[in-house]
C-alpha cells in the first residue's frame, strides 16, 4: 500500500519538476507563453499518469466496471491532451490545426468518454436519471449555446465573433458533461461501499475541478481580454491540473482498495464468538453496495443488540452468525456489482486477517473445509 502512495508521490513530482523546467528552458519566447506551456504540460502529465493506476487491478474486477473504467481512462487521456495540443500547435505553429476546427475534437470526444464513463459505473449501482441522460446533457449545452450569444463579451484580439461563439459552445459543452458527470458520481459515492470510499471521494473531486474549470474558463471568455495577465498566463487552466492530481490519488486509492482486501491485520487472538463477529462484518464491509446486504445484516443487529460484556454469546446466535457468513459468502460469489469472489477467495482472506481458531472454522467452513482449502 505504501509502495503505490511513494511511487506516486515520486510521479507527481516528476511532473511538476518536468513543468518547470520546460519553463525555464524554453528559451526564444516570452514569460506567459512558456508559463501557458508549463501549466498546460502539468495538466497532461498528471491526467496521463493517473491511468496506469486505474487499469491495473482492473483485471480482479467484473466486465461492467472493468468498461465503465476503460472509457473513463480514455476520456482523461484524451482531456489532458486537449490541454497541452494549443501551446504546441503555436510553438509550431501549426495553424491549420486550429483553423480547421480540430483543436476541438479531443475536448468533444474526451468529456463525452468521461461521461459515458460515469454513466456506465453509475448503471451498475443503478443510479439513473436526468444527470445520466446523454440526450439532456447535449440539449442542455444547445440552449445555453444559444443563450451565451446574446451575452456581453470583451473583444478578443484576432477572433471574429463565429469563432469565438464556436469556442464558447464548446467551453459550455464541456462544462455541462462535466457538471452532469459530477452530479452522478456524488450519487454513486453514496451507494459505494466503505473500501472504494476513498477512491470514488477523489475521483469526484476531479470530475468537479474539471466542471468548475470548465465554468471559469467560461466567464474568462466572456470578461478578460488578451492583455491582462491573467488571460495571458492561462491561469484557468491550473483547475484542469488539479483534476488531474485527484485523479492520480483516486487510481492509487482504488490500487489501495485491491490491497485491502487481502492485507494482512495482525489481530490478536481473541474468544471465539467475538472473532466470528468480527469477521462476518469484515466480510460484509467487501460489498461494494452495501444496501444490498442490508437485510442480510439483521441477523448480526439481532446478536450484537444482546451482546454483553464478559459473557459468551449463546449457540443459537452462534449459529446466526455462520448463516449471515454463509449469506453473505453467496451474495459476494454471485450478487456483488463489482467483484465475484470465490467462497474461497473469501476463506483465504479471512484466513489472512484474522487468527482463526479451529471453533471459528467449523461454524464457517462445515465438513471439513478450511481457511486455507
Amino acid at each position: 500500500m505504501k509502495s503505490a502512495r511513494n511511487t506516486a508521490a515520486i510521479a507527481l513530482l516528476a511532473c511538476i519538476m518536468l513543468s518547470l523546467l520546460s519553463v525555464i528552458f524554453m528559451t526564444g519566447h516570452n514569460l506567459s507563453f512558456r508559463v501557458t506551456f508549463g501549466i498546460s504540460f502539468l495538466a497532461f502529465l498528471v491526467s496521463i499518469t493517473a491511468i496506469p493506476y486505474f487499469l491495473a487491478s482492473l483485471s480482479h474486477f467484473k466486465q461492467a466496471l472493468r468498461h465503465a473504467y476503460s472509457i473513463l481512462c480514455y476520456g482523461i487521456g484524451l482531456m489532458g491532451l486537449a490541454q497541452i495540443q494549443l501551446p504546441i500547435t503555436n510553438y509550431f505553429n501549426w495553424l491549420f490545426w486550429q483553423d480547421s476546427g480540430a483543436i476541438a475534437v479531443p475536448y468533444f470526444v474526451g468529456i463525452i468518454c468521461i461521461f459515458i464513463g460515469v454513466k456506465r459505473f453509475a448503471q451498475i449501482f443503478s443510479v439513473r436519471g436526468l444527470w445520466t441522460s446523454l440526450p439532456w446533457a447535449f440539449i442542455i449545452s444547445v440552449v445555453l449555446s444559444c443563450g451565451a450569444l446574446f451575452l456581453p463579451h470583451v473583444q478578443q484580439a484576432d477572433t471574429d465573433e463565429v469563432t469565438f461563439h464556436v469556442s464558447l459552445g464548446i467551453t459550455i459543452l464541456d462544462s455541462v458533461f462535466a457538471t452532469f458527470a459530477a452530479i452522478t458520481l456524488a450519487q454513486v459515492r453514496q451507494k459505494i461501499g466503505p473500501i472504494y470510499h476513498q477512491s470514488m471521494t477523489w475521483l469526484y473531486a476531479g470530475v468537479i475541478a474539471f466542471a468548475l474549470g470548465g465554468w471559469h474558463y467560461f466567464f474568462n471568455q466572456l470578461a478578460i481580454a488578451p492583455g491582462n495577465w491573467y488571460y495571458d498566463f492561462s491561469i484557468s487552466l491550473l483547475p484542469f491540473a488539479a483534476a488531474g492530481v485527484c485523479f492520480v490519488i483516486s487510481g492509487v486509492a482504488f490500487n489501495e482498495a485491491e490491497t485491502e482486501l487481502t492485507e494482512m491485520q495482525n489481530t490478536p487472538k481473541q474468544a471465539s464468538e467475538r472473532l466470528l463477529l468480527d469477521i462476518v462484518l469484515y466480510i460484509a464491509s467487501l460489498a461494494s453496495n452495501p444496501s444490498d446486504i442490508d437485510p442480510i445484516l439483521d441477523e448480526v443487529r439481532m446478536v450484537t443488540s444482546r451482546l454483553t460484556p464478559d459473557q459468551p454469546l449463546p449457540a443459537d446466535d452462534l449459529e446466526r452468525l455462520a448463516q449471515t457468513y454463509s449469506k453473505l459468502e453467496g451474495y459476494l460469489a454471485a450478487h456483488d456489482p463489482l467483484r465475484a469472489f470465490t467462497p474461497q477467495d473469501l476463506q483465504n482472506k479471512v484466513s489472512q486477517r484474522f487468527a482463526v481458531d479451529p471453533m471459528t472454522k467449523i461454524l464457517l467452513w462445515p465438513e471439513g473445509r478450511s481457511a486455507n482449502g
